[in-house]
């Protein structure tokens, strides 16, 4: 590495534009909290020097909501999450100031229901929505835009009424009122202007594309180039502790590693701290339940490490180290220690050498791995797509409810979102049981096969399919087989024979009426007339007992008809509680 070359904390090349900017578009700040210098640390030095950044550094209102942003997370990578909304507004701004043809046009100026139209104009825009075609090129953008309105809305409020002198305005209590307004506005109109053609739009784009999962050949290729580089550069390390390109490639190998046995997002590997690997998370107090486990998995609970790490949303998340990868991290641990390769403030495991904040992308690492793996298709190798792929195969396993419950929960997400988002119903599938169940309804066999899961259902492929295409294609109105129930009515055969005479249709129709066929096609039962005649003994009765409820329009219960019955059971000997709770109840109706 050139002595002379400028390195930041972070081990990358210092952003000169970016710090240029970031001082001239601050330069007339007043105040200077931290968290103003927060934001100046974390995420102005990581924006990109452009015309949208530099507007989003100099807008006070922008500016404040990226602190604001800022203020409910801790960990040092939100902010590049900080930056982009920033950038968002900043995108929605310049947008706003082309259609007033204001040039100095503050983003509080925009919060106003008179230019409620023009905000959803330029929303449109910068989402790249097509008029004719109802489709935007980036419908997630549109979708939380006015979640972001309605953020800005309230924190604007919040610094009116603390008369922040960022937020200057003449009218406090007119302003106040123009918020309330506008974010109304957003509540009740944006979902019709945008976010709802913005959801159908994601979702038609999400099913219009073929899913694309790794290859188990794929898959291998990967692992077998993973492993290979780290035992070439692990014994280069081994025998010179200052080779840092060996030390990159150690540390590179074991980061993909974890995340490939794990099938972890890369966000929950990534970010792992050495404490978090260091701290013991042995199974000391839980050796009734070891005892319980059968050999092979008492020898694997004594293979792995087992650690804890947080995850998205301070959840814990389990992450298992094979030994190898051990070795490997080890060896990097104790290199870190003895010499200076890396800096001691770096709190990440996986890091580089001369970095003292950063740690190491893993989508960018498992790209290059997979690129040089020699797979079929190297963009299915992904830590998402491995992780559908996990998900998909499992269903082959036939796991119990608890089972399939830890296994969502090592994955790091709920039940619902594992069957949801991870579990991809394949075409296969689809084609093999599905068609199974359509063929036997199709026959008219449904029936026959009551209380039977998928896998008791054997058909013949030859025959069965033979028969039902057969069947399909038949213009006219066929009998029922012989291992069709007597009482079977083909409603497939109604619907064919009704494009070739309506006269038949209309006559099987009444035949179905008069037998009293439900929709399934089974002949039901006419139920029996339970209807009584009132006697006016009988009706001035009930009337007197429950006068009190009809007047306040308040049915009786059950006990309270039961009681009327019991006093007068020779009166009302043919009515039960329900006919007597009913007429009270048509009594107070009419």
């Amino acid at each position: 590495m050139c002595a002379t070359k400028p390195i930041n904390e972070t081990g990358h090349k210092i952003q000169h534009r970016a710090q240029s900017q970031t001082l001239v578009a601050c330069a007339d700040l007043s105040i200077n909290t931290a968290a103003t210098l927060r934001l100046k640390n974390e995420v102005f030095a990581k924006m990109k020097a452009d015309q949208i950044s530099l507007v989003a550094k100099r807008d006070p209102l922008i500016r404040h909501f990226g602190e604001n942003y800022l203020k409910k997370h801790k960990r040092a990578q939100i902010s590049v999450a900080c930056s982009n909304k920033m950038r968002e507004c900043s995108r929605l701004l310049i947008e706003m100031r082309r259609h007033t043809e204001k040039k100095n046009l503050p983003f509080f100026e925009i919060l106003n229901p008179m230019l409620f139209d023009t905000v959803v104009a330029s929303a449109r825009i910068i989402s790249g929505y097509n008029d004719e075609t109802k489709i935007y090129k980036a419908p997630s953008l549109a979708m939380h835009l006015g979640t972001t309105l309605k953020q800005i809305c309230d924190l604007c409020s919040h610094l009116l009424m603390k008369d922040h002198p960022d937020i200057f305005c003449n009218d406090k209590d007119a302003k106040l009122k123009e918020l309330k307004r506008f974010k109304l506005l957003v509540n009740s109109q944006w979902s019709f202007e945008i976010s709802s053609l913005a959801v159908k739009d994601l979702a038609e784009k999400k099913w219009n594309k073929p899913v694309l999962l790794p290859l188990t050949k794929d898959i291998i290729k990967f692992r077998n180039q993973i492993v290979n580089c780290a035992e070439t550069n692990f014994e280069l390390l081994q025998q010179d502790w200052t080779n840092q390109q060996a030390f990159k490639k150690v540390i590179d190998s074991a980061l993909s590693l974890t995340i490939l046995f794990n099938r972890r997002k890369i966000g929950d590997v990534q970010y792992v701290t050495i404490d978090s690997y260091l701290k013991n998370f042995a199974c000391v107090d839980q050796t009734e339940y070891l005892e319980q486990l059968t050999e092979s998995e008492k020898l694997l609970s004594n293979t792995y490490k087992r650690v804890v790490a947080g995850g998205k949303g301070s959840r814990p998340i389990i992450i298992l180290f094979p030994k190898n990868v051990q070795a490997y991290i080890d060896l990097t641990l104790q290199i870190r220690n003895k010499t200076n390769m890396l800096s001691k403030e770096n709190p990440y495991l996986f890091s580089y050498p001369n970095s003292k904040s950063q740690w190491v992308r893993a989508d960018v690492v498992i790209r290059q791995f997979a690129n040089a793996s020699g797979a079929e298709n190297p963009v299915a190798l992904t830590s998402n797509r491995l992780r559908k792929q996990i998900a998909t195969v499992m269903q082959l396993i036939n796991l119990s409810k608890e089972e399939y419950a830890h296994f969502a929960q090592f994955m790091g997400h709920t039940e619902k979102t594992h069957r949801e988002y991870y579990e991809i119903t394949q075409d296969a599938y689809q084609m093999a049981k599905m068609s199974k169940i359509l063929v036997l309804f199709d026959k008219g066999q449904g029936l026959q096969y009551k209380g039977k899961s998928l896998e008791d259902i054997d058909i013949d492929p030859t025959k069965d399919l033979v028969e039902a295409c057969d069947n399909s294609d038949d213009d006219s109105l066929s009998e029922p087989p012989n291992d069709r129930p007597d009482n079977y009515v083909s409603e497939d055969s109604e619907a064919l024979d009704r494009d070739n005479s309506d006269n038949e249709t209309t006559t099987k129709r009444k035949q179905c009426k008069e037998k009293d066929c439900n929709s399934s096609g089974i002949i039901k039962k006419k139920a029996k007339n339970n209807r009584v005649r009132w006697t006016e003994e009988q009706k001035k009765l009930v009337k007197s007992y429950f006068k009190g409820h009809i007047k306040k329009r308040i049915s009786p219960k059950k006990e309270e008809c039961q009681t009327l019955i019991d006093e007068q059971p020779i009166l009302l000997k043919n009515l039960d509680w329900v006919k007597v709770k009913t007429f009270v109840y048509n009594n107070y109706r009419k």
